[in-house]
């Protein structure tokens, strides 16, 4: 049981008899350890009926091997923070929350980095989260160093239209900034991109897809809502997450 690079291990082993009679079962995503007896009948081996631990079903599962994975990835490689770009989105306040349970609120550092275009919801957003999560938040805005590259620009992109490009120049710069941060105080950089982003090509590349793991890689957008859900709902056995569950 646990995570390897972008494997994760459920555990969940399990005993059948002939004819596919469960007799043991032991729980997912948790060390455990049972004795199995076999005594010998008639029909063959046979074993004895053991616990029988919950199956969890699939949000639950996915949700658990996001935390296990992130958890062992950092554990494993020597980092004992992260830190990630709030943008008051699903995808950044799912993450967060992840990375809070798996390692605990206070080793988890949300940065909202701002420009002139970032709406006040998005503002209010990510705070609140912040505040619920009980981690460190920064804001660092990035509109004058967003003008500073587009006056270094100017000359050379003279007589075109602003288009993906100056969009994209946001993401690269967001991501410069969270790098300085990782390298300056040694929090590993995750990414909050999601498998459907990637799939269809809707994030920057060296930009937001910037990141030493990525929790969400393999989780498509409409599961991140479902996920959401659930989490808001529950609080997973294994989290770091001191307080109650939310409502």
């Amino acid at each position: 049981m646990g995570g390897q690079d972008d494997q994760v291990f459920d555990g969940g082993s399990f005993v059948l008899n002939p004819g596919g009679e469960l007799v043991l079962q032991l729980p997912q995503f948790e060390e455990s350890i049972a004795t199995c007896v076999f005594r010998k009948s008639a029909e063959g081996w046979l074993a004895n009926t053991g616990k029988k631990s919950r199956i969890l079903d699939s949000m639950e599962s996915d949700y658990f091997a996001m935390v296990i994975g992130l958890r062992d990835y950092c554990r494993k490689a020597g980092f004992e923070q992260v830190v990630l770009g709030l943008s008051g989105g699903v995808d950044s306040a799912l993450v967060a929350t992840i990375a809070a349970d798996a390692l605990g609120p206070e080793a988890v550092r949300a940065v909202m980095l701002p420009s002139e275009y970032t709406s006040e919801n998005s503002l209010e957003d990510a705070l609140e989260l912040a505040k619920n999560l009980k981690c460190r938040y920064d804001y660092l805005s990035i509109e004058e160093s967003r003008l500073a590259i587009s006056n270094t620009l100017s000359d050379l992109f003279e007589g075109t239209q602003p288009d993906l490009t100056e969009e994209n120049i946001q993401s690269r710069l967001r991501a410069l900034l969270l790098m300085a941060v990782s390298n300056k105080f040694g929090n590993m950089l995750i990414s909050t991109s999601n498998k459907s982003e990637s799939a269809v090509g809707y994030s920057t590349l060296y930009g937001d897809m910037s990141g030493g793991f990525a929790p969400l890689k393999d989780v498509w957008k409409t599961d991140v809502v479902g996920l959401c859900i659930w989490r808001n709902k529950n609080k997973p056995q294994s989290s770091k997450y001191p307080t109650v569950s939310y409502t």
